[in-house]
């Protein structure tokens, strides 16, 4: 019997920190406060899990809104400053100035509405377990992606000192690092240099665009910008009114906006160069980007027999009118999603939670046709590539005592790729995680 099928009768404990999970990683036009209410709903009618109900409003505010945790990031080849045109230097702890591009009205959408794809398995045949597979393992090479830990991002030779309390997740970017922080429930963006400097802060929470040159981000009026990632000098602006950045797809930025459900929000692509928007009326949100072809959204129709019929998750491949490639649908009750893709956009990775299993589940998939190649078990942690066929995980192992940074190909072999650290330490942190 798999290990995703062993757990049917979750503890009290166990649904309060799954909960927890999902509203630190809601999408982000969502309220997250709403949508852990929407989902705790779902559960305490299967489960009866009353005691979990109660307080999950406080929880899920106090808790930051999921980003695109694993966007490709090339091959992680920092991009040297020196090399860059200087621009003028922004004042710390303000956002620029920029006069907002007039409002455009969003044009129809481009292709007509996509076809539903094929509904594709969650789990894979082959599995990794971290209470089993992380025992004793070799030791490798250290990350070759940015990790933190101790107040220090390395990065080979380059150490930035920054401080990243739990739930602050932090992205590399041209010249630096881009940290979203939250405080009394509001989100802060901040720009810092490889010595630590801060080059900027803004209120709202960024993402960052393939080639981490640009990030996105919306203002509490609405406004969306896109700045250049070295300098923070704002490149372009719209003002969208509720909702924000989801995502880059090539030059273009997408956008999730107007009401906060599900039913009524929809997806539009904002080209900064034009200034135009297109609406995307068949999808209600977007979770990940790959370049300009691949993106992960929700769709509106055609859910299937699912909780809410609003929890389905699909690929669809935006250069051929948006057609639906795949997609994935919960079984029971939780959330899956279709966190990002692989740097060469060869795998996508799906994060499952509270399929009938106390911890949480990542599979990787091939992006192209969804099936399931290797699912991943993880007491406590998440991932991010290293390149196109090895990828990392932050991982508490419970036999052992320790957090560690684990290396793992597709094939399911795995090694250390950091020292040992005893288990109430400071747990590492990978790009783009809480």
């Amino acid at each position: 019997m798999n290990h995703h099928q062993h757990d049917q009768d979750l503890t009290d404990d166990d649904l309060r920190a799954g909960l927890t999970r999902l509203a630190a990683h809601a999408r982000i036009h969502h309220d997250p406060a709403a949508d852990a209410l929407r989902r705790a709903h779902s559960i305490r009618s299967r489960r009866r899990a009353t005691t979990v109900v109660a307080g999950l409003a406080s929880i899920a505010v106090a808790l930051p809104i999921g980003l695109n945790l694993l966007n490709p990031r090339g091959d992680h080849t920092r991009v040297d400053p020196a090399t860059a045109t200087p621009a003028p230097t922004q004042t710390p702890g303000r956002t620029p100035t920029s006069t907002p591009s007039p409002a455009v009205t969003p044009t129809a959408g481009a292709s007509p509405a996509p076809t539903a794809g094929p509904v594709v398995a969650l789990y894979a045949p082959k599995e990794l377990w971290s209470e089993k597979d992380f025992a004793d393992l070799p030791r490798g090479e250290d990350p070759k992606v940015p990790w933190y830990a101790d107040g220090k991002i390395h990065d080979g030779a380059t150490i930035t000192p920054v401080d990243l309390p739990d739930w602050t997740p932090f992205e590399l970017v041209e010249g630096g690092y881009l940290v979203n922080r939250t405080e009394n429930e509001q989100w802060r963006l901040e720009l810092v240099g490889l010595d630590g400097t801060q080059k900027l802060t803004a209120q709202g929470s960024a993402v960052v665009s393939n080639d981490r040159r640009q990030i996105a981000w919306a203002t509490p009026d609405g406004t969306v910008n896109v700045a250049d990632a070295r300098t923070g000098k704002i490149l372009h602006s719209t003002h969208v009114g509720k909702g924000g950045p989801a995502g880059f797809l090539g030059e273009r930025v997408l956008l999730t906006v107007g009401s906060e459900t599900p039913k009524s929000s929809e997806v539009q692509a904002w080209d900064p160069r034009t200034g135009q928007l297109i609406a995307w009326n068949d999808f209600a949100a977007v979770q990940s980007t790959y370049r300009s072809d691949l993106a992960a959204v929700v769709p509106k129709f055609a859910q299937g027999p699912v909780i809410d019929r609003q929890d389905c998750s699909a690929v669809i491949d935006t250069d051929n009118g948006n057609r639906e490639l795949w997609r994935v649908c919960p079984k029971q009750y939780g959330g899956v999603e279709i966190r990002g893709f692989s740097p060469k956009g060869r795998y996508a990775v799906l994060w499952i939670m509270n399929e009938g299993q106390t911890l949480p589940h990542y599979t990787i998939a091939d992006a192209r046709t969804g099936t399931p190649v290797l699912t991943i078990l993880v007491y406590s942690g998440t991932m991010e590539w290293e390149d196109e066929e090895h990828f990392l995980l932050t991982s508490y192992n419970g036999l052992q005592g320790e957090r560690t940074i684990v290396r793992c190909t597709v094939a399911g072999t795995c090694e250390l790729a950091s020292e040992g650290r005893p288990a109430d330490s400071d747990p590492y942190k990978l790009p783009g995680e809480y």
